[in-house]
C-alpha cells in the first residue's frame, strides 16, 4: 500500500524511505511557521527569554511569522 502525503513528507525530512503510523521519528522541518494572534507572540518571546535565556533563533531563515 502507498503512503499518505504526510507520511511522505515526514519520511523526507526524517531522512527515511518510509514511516509507519504510531511510531515516533525525529524530524527537522524545512520551515517553522507562527501566526501572531494579537499579543501572543510577544508573550511567547518574553517567556522564552525569561525562562530559558533564549534571545534569538539558531537559524532565522527557517522561520516565518504571519501577523
Amino acid at each position: 500500500m502507498g503512503q499518505t502525503i504526510t507520511q511522505k513528507i515526514l519520511a523526507r525530512v526524517g531522512g527515511r524511505d518510509t514511516v509507519t503510523p504510531g511510531e515516533n521519528y525525529p524530524v527537522r522541518p524545512d520551515y517553522m511557521i507562527a501566526y501572531d494572534f494579537p499579543g501572543y507572540t510577544d508573550r511567547f518571546f518574553k517567556q522564552m527569554k525569561e525562562d530559558f535565556g533564549v534571545t534569538k533563533v539558531a537559524d532565522p531563515d527557517r522561520y516565518v511569522l504571519f501577523i
